[in-house]
C-alpha cells in the first residue's frame, strides 16, 4: 500500500483502468530510476504494479496487462562519492542553503534521507553524544503527510556516536527551531523547514542538483552524501 501511494498512484491513480498503457507504467519506473533508487526497490515496485494489473486481468476487467516495462541494469561501477576537494567546495556552497544543517549532518553521520527526516529529539542523547536510529519517514504525496516506517533493515536500528561537528549542528538546529512555528505532530522532529514541518526527500535532491551545477560537477543525491561519509 505504501509503494502504491508513494510511487504508483501519483501517475495512474486517477486514470480509467483500461486507459493505462505500457508507457504509463514505464513512466513510473523511469521516475524511480531518476531518483537513484536501488534496483531491488525498483523491482519491488514493478512487482506491485504487476500484481495489481494481473488481478484486473484475472477478473476480466481488462484483456491484458499493460505492465511491460524495462528496468535497465546500472553498470557495475564505483558508487558516486564526493572527493575531498568536492566536499570542501560543497560545504562552502551550501552555507547559504536552507538545508545546510541537513546536508552537513548526513556527511557527519551517514544517515539515509528517511532516517534524517525521521530523527527526533527523543532519539538524541546530548550528554553522551549519540543518536539512536529506530525509524524512517517518507512523504505521502496523496495524503500530503509524513508516514513513519521501521528502518529499512533490522540492522538499520543502531546507535551512532556524534562527532563534535555533528553535535554543533544539532545545537544550531535546536536554536533555529525555536524561531519556527510549532506544528502538532511534528514538534519533536529535529530537522524542520520554515513551516515547522520535515522536508520531503525530493526537495533535498532537487536542491542538490542545482548545487552540483553551481559547483560544475557531476550531479549527485542525498545517497551520495551517505556514501561520502562511509568512504
Amino acid at each position: 500500500e505504501c509503494i502504491y501511494k508513494l510511487h504508483i498512484q501519483p501517475y495512474i491513480g486517477q486514470m480509467i483502468l483500461s486507459d493505462v498503457k505500457p508507457i504509463h507504467c514505464q513512466n513510473i519506473v523511469n521516475s524511480l530510476i531518476d531518483n537513484d533508487l536501488k534496483e531491488s526497490y525498483i523491482e519491488k515496485n514493478v512487482s506491485v504494479l504487476s500484481i495489481l494489473f494481473q488481478y484486473a486481468v484475472d477478473n476480466d476487467l481488462i484483456p491484458k496487462t499493460p505492465v511491460k516495462v524495462k528496468t535497465p541494469k546500472k553498470e557495475n561501477h564505483e558508487r558516486r562519492v564526493l572527493t575531498k576537494n568536492e566536499q570542501m567546495t560543497f560545504i562552502e556552497v551550501i552555507k547559504s542553503s536552507s538545508y545546510c544543517n541537513q546536508y552537513n549532518f548526513v556527511l557527519q553521520t551517514g544517515l539515509r534521507v528517511g532516517e534524517l527526516t525521521g530523527l527526533k529529539w527523543s532519539d538524541i542523547d546530548l550528554k553522551r553524544k549519540k543518536i539512536t536510529i529506530s525509524r524512517s519517514v517518507d512523504y505521502d504525496k496523496d495524503e500530503q503527510r509524513f508516514i513513519e516506517n521501521p528502518t529499512k533493515t533490522e540492522s538499520g536500528k543502531r546507535t551512532i556516536p556524534l562527532t563534535e561537528t555533528a553535535y554543533q549542528i544539532l545545537m544550531e538546529q535546536k536554536e533555529a527551531n525555536k524561531k519556527k512555528p510549532i506544528v502538532i505532530g511534528y514538534h519533536d522532529y529535529v530537522f524542520l523547514n520554515s513551516n515547522g514541518r520535515p522536508t520531503p526527500k525530493s526537495n533535498y535532491n532537487r536542491a542538490l542538483r542545482n548545487i552540483a551545477k553551481r559547483m560544475e560537477v557531476e550531479s549527485f543525491s542525498m545517497h551520495t552524501l551517505r556514501h561520502t561519509f562511509a568512504t
